[in-house]
């Protein structure tokens, strides 16, 4: 498949999904307009909102995690009504996971964009805000940048590299890669493998045992410099992708964190073309 078909797949895959996120969004808005008149019928306050970062850092299955999230207890839920709304939550916290999961698929074929033809804008987030189309592009551009790094650093030490990384990042990555090769229906040569990682495995690569002194030449404190500027950039991140915009402090934030993340990067580029 050329460059230019695999384009046309990816931006036909995100105007897919972004038809996906309106008819979400319009489910949204639905569930929203009944948990309201429940709770006015109720007398209460909707003040168990959730967003999807929320639900995925607790464990369990959803109706667990918000009840643990909540402190709702069984008790709680005895009359009619109460049942009502919980049920209506639940419905919302689904609701919520499906956009997110949706926008986690946009950024992922904007990453993909990127790495086909670097000189492309990201796409599918027109109705973004200034602020919010600066940061996640600069996300994109940077996750694109840790990736080609950490390929470029491992490769030449080892044409085995993939297998030295964490194992919990190869089964994830391996996973997102044979389903985007399937539903694209290219060739394995025409993605690549480390383009399916999470932000978060960033930190576990970069102090991972077997590769972290190829990086930063056995110095543990610009590894720790790296991993702390890329753990709170992460925080920032799932906002940027998943319930922009940032406030001012975040994205004053994100504008330190940023350009330091990058400069260690030309650093360790710079280390490495001595």
């Amino acid at each position: 498949m050329s460059q230019a078909g695999l384009i046309t797949i990816i931006r036909d895959q995100i105007q897919k999904l972004r038809m996906d996120k309106l008819r979400v969004i319009s489910k949204f808005e639905n569930i929203e307009k009944r948990m309201n008149l429940i709770l006015s019928e109720m007398d209460e306050v909707d003040d168990r909102r959730i967003d999807g970062i929320d639900i995925l850092e607790h464990g369990g299955n959803l109706k667990e995690r918000l009840q643990e999230l909540f402190d709702i207890t069984e008790d709680e839920l005895a009359t009619n009504d109460q049942k009502q709304r919980f049920a209506t939550e639940l419905e919302r916290a689904e609701i919520v996971l499906d956009m997110m999961e949706i926008e986690n698929r946009i950024a992922s074929c904007n990453k993909r964009l990127l790495i086909v033809d670097p000189t492309l804008t990201v796409f599918g987030i027109e109705n973004y805000d200034q602020k919010s189309l600066e940061v996640y592009g600069n996300t994109v551009h940077l996750e694109t940048s840790l990736r080609n790094l950490i390929i470029d650093v491992l490769e030449p030490e080892d044409k085995g590299w993939w297998n030295k990384l964490p194992q919990g990042v190869q089964e994830s990555a391996n996973k997102g890669y044979e389903e985007a090769v399937s539903k694209l229906k290219t060739s394995e040569n025409m993605l690549r493998r480390i383009d399916f990682i999470d932000f978060s495995h960033y930190e576990g690569i970069f102090t991972g045992n077997k590769v972290k002194n190829l990086f930063f030449d056995g110095s543990p404190e610009r590894m720790w410099s790296m991993v702390t500027k890329l753990s709170e950039l992460r925080e920032l991140r799932n906002k940027i992708m998943h319930r922009p915009p940032l406030n001012e402090d975040e994205y004053a934030k994100f504008q330190m964190l940023y350009p330091d993340v990058v400069n260690i990067i030309k650093e360790i580029r710079g280390t490495k073309n001595e």
